[in-house]
């Protein structure tokens, strides 16, 4: 597996593993009116250079059929002013993401997070990775 630009590639296709955990920090959200509108999206996403990645919740083989492209294979939305608990003047959640995907040779594998200011600081609290099962 090589690590570059934020991304990892798979070295040889087969079913991998593939996980992620962001931690999430928000500030002030009774005081950010605009806050109670924020929708958080944390996802992975599948890219290959010969074949679009197609995977959804009934459909787990990424790197199905013809030409190059990317895909979302996982999601998750916070919203964090949303709930009664967002009185709270911080607020700390957890966001994690995994499944099994078949993937193609070359495939690269990245997180994205929409509002990246609110991924905490913290290497520990926030990763990614694939094995080959």
């Amino acid at each position: 597996m090589l690590y570059a630009n934020g991304s990892l590639t798979v070295p040889r296709a087969g079913s991998y593993f593939v996980f992620s955990q962001v931690q999430l920090y928000h500030v002030a959200c009774g005081r950010v009116r605009e806050s109670a509108h924020v929708e958080v999206v944390h996802s992975v996403r599948v890219t290959t250079a010969t074949t679009t990645t197609a995977a959804t919740t009934a459909d787990t083989t990424a790197g199905s059929g013809s030409g190059g492209g990317a895909a979302t294979v996982m999601s998750t939305t916070w919203v964090p002013c949303a709930s009664a608990a967002s009185a709270r003047p911080t607020w700390f959640q957890s966001s994690h993401l995994g499944g099994v995907f078949h993937l193609q040779a070359g495939s690269s594998v990245a997180v994205h997070v929409t509002h990246g200011d609110v991924v905490a600081d913290k290497r520990e609290w926030n990763f990614f990775g694939a094995f080959l099962l």
